[in-house]
């Protein structure tokens, strides 16, 4: 080969000394503008990201079809930009949609040989430059397309500056688990034309495997005649193949869209073909199951009682009630409250530990038409107050002396109904009409105010049996002993009471010093045989601690309601589980429960127990901040919907307007 006029050596001298004084610093300023303050990006991972790097990944592929790289080229000649831009911008929505961040930065190679004397050379001339692109959800595709644009231009304007000598200057917080100012790399590369050939050889390209990853992503096109087709290397520390399968194919379904109408707002662009999209609107929601949704809870006890009148409805320290008896208790005080105007919508206070006499309390005020309010008789004075106002309580029903917030002043008659027993005993046994139908509220539990205001949560009687009837993750039996060992003031002693009560079962009370005794609550539940069992997972991690096989002898255990510990889910799984161990999760404004999993088995590398799929009747989306469907894996709000349902916030019409939204379609049920 003849001689080369300069050689690599020549240019790397001259690039030396003409980088440097005001070109250096004219370019350098460009990019501390543009790079200062760019955020990391943190997108969902499959795994934990490892504190080193190892740099293990491999590769997954995709063909766009002709079809699609010709509306795409199309929509680019329209806009002035480059298929290059056109594809960095739908990849650049689809990181901020997974992510949620909208100011993204990406790394892509450029050639850099910007002068003809460059073109002949042999030596390394390629430089990375980083792509920071401040993009708006509302901003339409077509806007966000002149905007990736400019950045580019800008980019390749001032591609003179190495990386090295970039991260040198601007000094970014180094962390040995990603590279520095970017962790997505993005190329196009041009294909080269025709085949090789060289004298006495055959050359054939091969498809290598790679089984690393210098970068979270890198994401390299061609264009062909076919298509384009894209090659997207992955960090396996911290994606699965399936994960990064979803990627391409949701990029591709977003391209598909902008070729349809670069209109449209980045947050409204789909991610889900239509196949996927019915799949997690309709298929994972087909949770429809018969039961008296038009019946009320009083008929129903009404009507057990009259199958099982002798059967055991509730044992308390010793002390057994039939239901034949429960029901004459529960009817005599209703008639006792409707003297006083309790009847339909009418809120009555229960300020009563876990009892007997708050089974008939909660009862009677029901067969009223009412709504009982429970009231945690430890609440800080100002608190009880609070919801003595808020629901317009003006009959409050106790079990011993009045906290000290019930004073006179308070304008609320409060009945001890351990001293009115011989008034009320006096009263009719017979069934009252209420009047009510499964629309008219049950009961109203107020939330812990941790998110702000504390809120009366309405729960109706649908709401209620769609909790306790054809239930899809237990069938509670007439044979069943159920802890009653909730706090009153929390929407679990809904499951436990009425799910007893409407099926047959006995319900076991078990007062404070018990469930909060730890030991004591081990012996319980052996010595009063319990078989169905839901605890906080406070109160499951405390009670594994104490012995791993405590729940062995029950048929059910529910934990939930915040947080678990796998550890001590593992601890019970080998130490003797119950028959069914089930997480369940649900906001009270759902009626108690609205997911559930059938807990078998926990893998080792477990960081949490999945709250699994949606009850009976219930309906559970996962959508981004747009209410538009997140891909599997991604972080979004939980929404749920169906007939356990509240009616809204007492008296808090605007509040409700803002949480309880229309839903985001119609259940195939």
């Amino acid at each position: 080969m003849p001689e080369l006029p300069i050689q690599y050596a020549d240019f790397a001298v001259w690039q030396r000394a003409w980088l440097s004084g005001a070109v250096l610093e004219e370019q350098m300023s460009y990019w501390r503008e543009q790079l200062t303050g760019a955020p990391t990006l943190e997108l969902p991972t499959d795994h934990v990201r490892p504190p080193v790097q190892s740099y293990r990944g491999a590769t997954r592929v995709l063909e766009l079809s002709e079809d699609l790289r010709r509306g795409l080229r199309e929509l680019s000649q329209r806009e002035g930009v480059t298929l290059f831009m056109t594809l960095l911008s739908g990849w650049l929505v689809l990181l901020a949609r997974y992510s949620g961040q909208w100011d993204i930065s990406v790394g892509s190679p450029i050639a850099n040989r910007t002068r003809g004397e460059a073109e002949g050379l042999i030596g390394f001339f390629v430089n990375t430059l980083v792509l920071r692109t401040q993009m708006k959800a509302e901003m339409s595709f077509r806007e966000q397309l002149q905007q990736v644009r400019e950045v580019c231009l800008g980019a390749y304007a001032h591609q003179d500056v190495p990386f090295e000598m970039l991260v040198e200057e601007l000094q970014p917080e180094r962390d040995l688990s990603r590279s520095p100012l970017f962790q997505i790399m993005f190329e196009m590369q041009t294909m080269m034309a025709g085949e090789l050939e060289l004298p006495g050889l055959k050359l054939e390209p091969l498809d290598i495997q790679l089984d690393a990853a210098k970068f979270d992503l890198m994401l390299t096109m061609i264009e062909t005649e076919a298509g384009v087709l894209a090659w997207c290397n992955y960090s396996t520390d911290l994606f699965e193949e399936t994960t990064i399968t979803q990627m391409l194919e949701q990029w591709q379904v977003l391209l598909e869209a902008t070729v349809a109408d670069p209109g449209q707002s980045l947050s409204a662009l789909p991610l889900l073909t239509e196949a996927k999209r019915q799949q997690q609107l309709l298929e994972w929601n087909e949770t429809a199951a018969d039961y008296p949704r038009e019946q009320t809870i009083h008929n129903l006890f009404t009507e057990q009682a009259a199958r099982t009148p002798a059967a055991v409805a509730v044992e308390h320290e010793g002390v057994q009630v039939s239901y034949a008896e429960l029901n004459r208790r529960a009817n005599q005080l209703a008639h006792y409250l409707k003297r006083l105007g309790v009847g339909p919508e009418v809120c009555v206070g229960s300020c009563m530990e876990r009892s007997l006499e708050m089974v008939v309390a909660w009862l009677g005020i029901i067969k009223t038409g009412g709504a009982y309010v429970p009231l945690d008789r430890e609440y800080p004075p100002e608190r009880l107050q609070f919801m003595i106002d808020d629901a317009q309580l003006r009959v409050v029903l106790t079990n011993g002396p009045a906290p000290v917030a019930f004073t006179a002043e308070t304008g609320v008659k409060l009945i001890d109904l351990s001293v009115a027993t011989e008034q009320i005993s006096r009263e009719s046994e017979a069934e009252p009409e209420s009047g009510v139908s499964a629309e008219n509220l049950a009961y109203v539990i107020y939330t812990s105010g941790s998110t702000g205001m504390p809120k009366g949560v309405e729960i109706n009687h649908r709401g209620v049996l769609r909790t306790i009837l054809n239930i899809d993750y237990l069938q509670l039996l007439p044979t069943d002993r159920v802890a009653l060992a909730a706090n009153p003031a929390f929407d679990a002693s809904t499951f436990e009471v009425w799910g007893t009560l409407l099926t047959g079962a006995t319900l076991v009370v078990l007062g404070k010093d018990i469930t909060l005794g730890g030991e004591k609550f081990v012996a319980a539940l052996k010595e009063r045989r319990i078989s169905v069992l839901y605890v906080t997972a406070a109160l499951f991690h405390l009670l594994a601690h104490l012995d791993a096989g405590v729940f062995a002898s029950l048929r059910a255990v529910m934990f939930g309601g915040e947080t678990v510990d796998p550890r001590w889910v593992r601890a019970v799984l080998a130490g003797g589980p119950p028959e069914q161990l089930l997480h369940m999760y649900g906001p009270t404004e759902v009626t108690v429960f609205s997911t559930w999993k059938l807990v078998t088995e926990l893998a080792g590398n477990a960081s949490t127990v999945p709250i699994g799929r949606p009850t009976a009747n219930t309906e559970a989306y996962v959508l981004d901040e747009w209410m538009q469907l997140v891909p599997v894996g991604v972080n979004g709000e939980l929404y749920h919907g169906g007939d356990g349902l509240a009616r809204g916030y007492l008296n808090r019409a605007e509040r409700t307007a803002e949480r309880f939204v229309p839903s985001v379609c119609t259940p195939a049920w």
